[in-house]
């Protein structure tokens, strides 16, 4: 069904979402093509990279860190955020 994020799974369900609708997916996709074109095209890998960084708006998982493996996640995205930045 078109729209539908949540699909049944062998253990539950399972989150199926592209760049088109969750910023991290969009996130890892601006800054590899930065990455990507950095070498030939400094100026079009900045633009990729400014883009990229458009879409933080905080802390990842402000409120939702209620676990160790939570909490790490959540870290390894604000680490990705911050090596951008760089």
């Amino acid at each position: 069904m078109q729209g539908s994020y949540l699909l049944a799974d062998v253990n539950g369900y399972r989150f199926v979402a592209g760049p088109e609708v969750l910023d991290l997916a969009a996130f890892r996709d601006l800054v590899a093509a930065a990455r990507d074109s950095a070498g030939d095209h400094p100026e079009e890998a900045l633009d990729r990279y400014a883009e990229a960084l458009r879409l933080g708006h905080g802390p990842s998982g402000a409120l939702l860190a209620d676990s160790v493996g939570a909490t790490a996640t959540f870290a390894a995205i604000d680490s990705e955020f911050c090596e951008a930045c760089v």
